[in-house]
């Protein structure tokens, strides 16, 4: 028997109704999305490439500005944390609703454990986080011109606290 039905309208023409198990859903071919049907409630289910686009941009944000925040400031504990805080909530409103806002992989692992993600879904979120975290990364390096000869943080702190006038550039007391 024939599980899907197509029902595809002048608003909608390429919209299928499939049955999946016990669970009724239609097929959006144009959007290529699946969007859950319970009940007259429709739940959208987004596909992993919208969810891996999402997590590499959060994650790109929470490196280059909390990261950028932590390098630029030095010590300055409070802003810092301010900094890692507001980049966190401004993601999980963009986000959230796309991917989880997940945004590190100890998270995702915590889904994983939980049943709440799939092992698929979790090496697909781990690599789109390690590629967002290498993205910010090298854009916070390009904006503070970083010359990238010694990466990590150390090198572009030297080059700020030898601008700001400190005796020595690579290390500092807070």
């Amino acid at each position: 028997s024939n599980l899907c039905e197509e029902i595809g309208d002048t608003f909608k023409p390429n919209l299928t109704i499939c049955q999946l198990g016990c669970e009724q859903v239609e097929l959006d071919l144009e959007n290529f999305e699946i969007i859950k049907l319970i009940g007259k409630r429709r739940q959208k289910i987004m596909n992993l490439s919208k969810k891996i686009i999402a997590e590499i941009i959060g994650t790109a944000v929470l490196v280059f500005v909390a990261c950028g925040a932590a390098v630029v400031s030095g010590v300055d504990w409070v802003g810092t944390s301010l900094a890692f805080g507001f980049v966190i909530v401004a993601m999980a409103y963009s986000i959230g609703n796309v991917s989880g806002c997940h945004i590190n992989p100890a998270v995702s692992f915590a889904m994983l454990i939980s049943k709440k993600m799939t092992g698929k879904e979790f090496g697909a979120y781990v690599c789109a986080q390690t590629i967002g975290a290498f993205i910010g990364a090298a854009l916070l390096g390009v904006c503070l011109r970083c010359d990238f000869s010694a990466l990590g943080g150390n090198e572009i702190q030297a080059r700020l606290l030898n601008a700001a006038g400190a005796a020595d550039g690579c290390s500092y007391t807070g």
